[in-house]
């Protein structure tokens, strides 16, 4: 066997330039799959990285799609986005939950200064702290943005209220005035409309003569009295966590449950939001959260229905980068099979052409005796040797230029050509002495 690779190391030296063709060859091809190689990884890496990590938002909105900001979203529908345990639930899917709810003419607490208090679950549900608009926020140490997500009271304030603190502590207050009461007076019956248009009252009149109940109206003045509702206050001491600047400095931020409950202790009003938005937290089942939010969520300006809130998925940029990533992934898997069969061709014409013009010697080696298994494994080594030269040039100047190492499509490709290389190994041994001596005297 080393006798074997020994003479054809020796008969490729000798014929030399004759023999650069398949380490050429092999040379351009391992690089142009080692190339298809890196660009799948690369398109691979891309594609996964957008999958997981681009953002891809859902918000809120009336019917029409004209208004996120000022709605009335109730607490059922919050609990979609909060709670796994109620029907068609978004929980799995949320990422960052971004909901706002504001309290207006909010008193500091011994001072005269009137502010607003901005409930909020995240820095990114209110516009105003967008560092797209130079605003600016700096957490005390041991705290961070997760605390909106608490129920703690705690806020960020501006540096001009900050002057306002005492301690570290800020305390406001709120005043309402409870809705009127109205009592209508023992037997006085209503009828019409409930929303305060076309009511009659009346009370039922027994009539002795007829022996029967008859309805008597009467006016509204002698129908009901109306009790002024009282003014009721709330106070709440928070701690100040951070100071923020270009936000306004009549705004209080703090988390969005704690502006619920200090609300609903007012007027037993349960947890609402003006705007709610989220971002998906794994892109890989959008299919399915839009699946789900459709049993809930309209779609913007509906044909039919009567459901409360459109949903708007933010989507259409994150296809357009995806599908181009999943088209050119689809081209190069189909180009690779392609440039593998096309190795085993170039393999077998290759190794044709080169023993072609050895078939006198071949027929030499056979009519001495020579084994025909020998003139296979010579031929065949010869092509490997070649090949393999080819092949690990190749991967070398990839490498250097382009610093990608791969060695399973290069592999893939040598197996390939070296397949085709066979079939004119195999007819180099079975040269018919007889048949080429005879052409030569021709």
């Amino acid at each position: 066997m080393f006798y074997i690779f020994g003479h054809s190391i020796k008969r490729l030296i000798r014929e030399g330039r004759k023999s650069l063709s398949v380490p050429l060859i092999a040379f351009v091809l391992a690089i142009l799959v080692n190339l298809l190689g890196g660009i799948r990884s690369w398109l691979i890496s891309e594609y996964v990285d957008t999958m997981e990590n681009f953002p891809i938002v859902a918000v809120i909105s009336n019917l029409t799609g004209d208004i996120t900001d000022g709605l009335n979203i109730e607490e059922n529908i919050i609990n979609i986005f909060t709670d796994p345990d109620v029907p068609f639930s978004l929980l799995d899917f949320t990422g960052e939950l971004m909901m706002k709810r504001t309290l207006g003419d909010v008193e500091i607490t011994g001072k005269t200064e009137s502010i607003a208090l901005h409930g909020i679950t995240s820095i990114n549900a209110d516009s105003l702290l967008s560092y797209e608009y130079g605003t600016e926020i700096m957490f005390f140490e041991g705290f961070d943005e997760s605390a909106f997500l608490s129920d703690e009271p705690v806020c960020i304030i501006s540096e001009d209220m900050y002057n306002l603190a005492v301690n570290g502590k800020l305390s406001v207050s709120v005043s309402v005035q409870l809705p009127d009461e109205i009592i209508y007076h023992e037997g006085v019956h209503v009828e019409g409309r409930m929303d305060g248009s076309d009511m009659k009252y009346f009370i039922i009149v027994y009539n002795e003569e007829e022996d029967t109940y008859e309805r008597e109206f009467i006016d509204p003045e002698d129908a009901y009295e109306v009790i002024e509702g009282e003014f009721v206050t709330n106070e709440l001491e928070l701690t100040v966590i951070g100071i923020v600047s270009g936000a306004g400095s009549e705004i209080v931020y703090i988390p969005f449950w704690t502006v619920s409950a200090f609300a609903e202790e007012l007027t037993d009003i349960p947890p609402f939001a003006e705007s709610l938005s989220v971002r998906l937290n794994y892109n890989w089942t959008l299919s399915d959260f839009k699946s789900t939010a459709a049993m809930v969520f309209s779609r913007v300006r509906p044909i039919h229905g009567s459901r409360a809130f459109a949903m708007m998925v933010y989507d259409s940029e994150f296809y357009e980068t995806i599908e181009p990533l999943r088209q050119n992934i689809i081209v190069v898997d189909v180009a690779t099979p392609f440039i593998y069969a096309l190795s085993i061709a170039i393999g077998f014409l290759t190794s044709v052409l080169l023993t072609r013009r050895r078939k006198a010697e071949f027929a030499i080696m056979r009519s001495i005796g020579v084994n025909k298994w020998v003139i296979f494994i010579s031929a065949l080594a010869e092509q490997a040797l070649l090949s393999i030269t080819g092949v690990a040039l190749g991967i070398g100047f990839v490498a250097l230029a382009w610093g990608y190492v791969s060695l399973e499509r290069p592999a893939v490709f040598l197996a390939c050509y070296l397949f085709g290389a066979l079939f004119a190994a195999a007819g180099a041994a079975g040269t018919n002495v007889m048949k080429v001596l005879r052409d030569r005297r021709e």
